[in-house]
């Protein structure tokens, strides 16, 4: 992350000479977040106030309500694209994938996700050293770009392989959305870990998408996974462009 943010002021770190101003992006990093964050809050004196906000709040009868947002599902959810094209270009490559940058939403403020996405390559055999690349989208617009700037992957990125950008599920993966150029919506797939016992019952999968229900087979790409960062590049290992039946015979079954 701190590569990220730092590379962004960096001239030339993007394609096409982007620039972004340090407002323009969400504030990843807090030195203080979380429940510290809002105990730091309340502790707080506003300006010619001798008691803290907390009991300046309790005095008056007021009550604080929050609205978690992000920090509800942090480290929760990814966004999977297939790579479907890889262009040269002085220095650093652009990948074109099969979604928009509708896919994450923070393109639509002229931002820019910052989290890096991982390569899930299928060959896992091939050169290790720094492969710069832009991410474009599947549309004719220029400005149709899920990452303007040039991600250093270790291996160099193939027609075929999966990016996967981690931790999408606070309002990034589905904010947005759009059937731009007709392109269907990704489906929501949910990794489930508490299917009946078994051999096959490690990890089920279930489609958010009710009109799906009757569906048993691959996951279609590109997608969203919910489920928790730390186990979504082992379950996309397994299922990234193979067969991936659902586990002891079930149907999708609709979240709602």
């Amino acid at each position: 992350m701190r590569r990220s943010l730092t590379g962004a002021r960096c001239r030339g770190h993007h394609h096409a000479g982007k620039t972004f101003h340090t407002g323009d992006f969400y504030p990843y990093h807090s030195p203080v977040a979380g429940a510290e964050a809002l105990a730091a809050l309340l502790a707080t004196r506003p300006e010619s106030c001798e008691q803290p906000l907390a009991a300046l709040l309790r005095d008056a009868g007021v009550q604080l309500l929050l609205e978690p947002g992000r920090a509800l599902l942090h480290q929760a959810g990814a966004t999977v694209f297939r790579i479907q094209g890889v262009k040269d270009r002085d220095g650093y490559r652009i990948l074109t994938v099969d979604g928009t940058s509708l896919s994450l939403s923070e393109q639509w403020f002229n931002s820019e996700y910052l989290p890096d996405p991982f390569l899930l390559a299928q060959d896992t055999v091939g050169p290790v050293g720094t492969f710069p690349a832009s991410v474009g989208a599947a549309t004719c617009l220029e400005s149709d770009m899920l990452t303007w700037r040039k991600i250093p992957f270790r291996t160099a990125p193939r027609v075929g392989d999966l990016l996967v950008y981690p931790n999408t599920a606070g309002y990034q993966m589905d904010s947005n959305e759009s059937p731009f150029h007709d392109l269907a919506l990704p489906p929501k797939v949910v990794i489930d870990h508490t299917c009946r016992p078994g051999p096959t019952s490690q990890r089920a999968w279930r489609r958010s998408n009710p009109a799906a229900r009757r569906e048993v087979g691959p996951l279609p790409l590109h997608h969203s996974v919910i489920e928790p960062e730390g186990e979504i590049v082992r379950a996309l290992a397994v299922q990234a462009d193979r067969r991936h039946e659902v586990p002891l015979g079930e149907q999708p079954a609709d979240l709602g």
